[in-house]
């Protein structure tokens, strides 16, 4: 585990933690958490018109707290 830990520059207790089942992997549902950018990008993406780069930085403007996603999250 130190072996381990030393190459990924974490704590070995860390690794022992995950071995152990104490860290439970996060799952995140996307479109819950994106649901205010998804259903934007749905409306308002053209690629006549406009870029994703283009609507992101819109909606950005438009939803000031809303969570959106990075573009490369977006384009993967």
């Amino acid at each position: 585990m130190r072996k381990v830990a030393s190459i990924l520059e974490i704590s070995h207790s860390t690794i022992s933690r995950y071995k152990a089942g104490i860290y439970k992997k996060r799952k995140i549902d996307i479109d819950e958490k994106y649901d205010t950018f998804i259903k934007y990008l749905f409306e308002h993406y053209d690629r006549r018109h406009h870029s994703i780069e283009v609507c992101i930085h819109n909606f950005k403007k438009r939803y000031r707290r809303a969570l959106c996603p990075s573009v490369q999250q977006t384009y993967k």
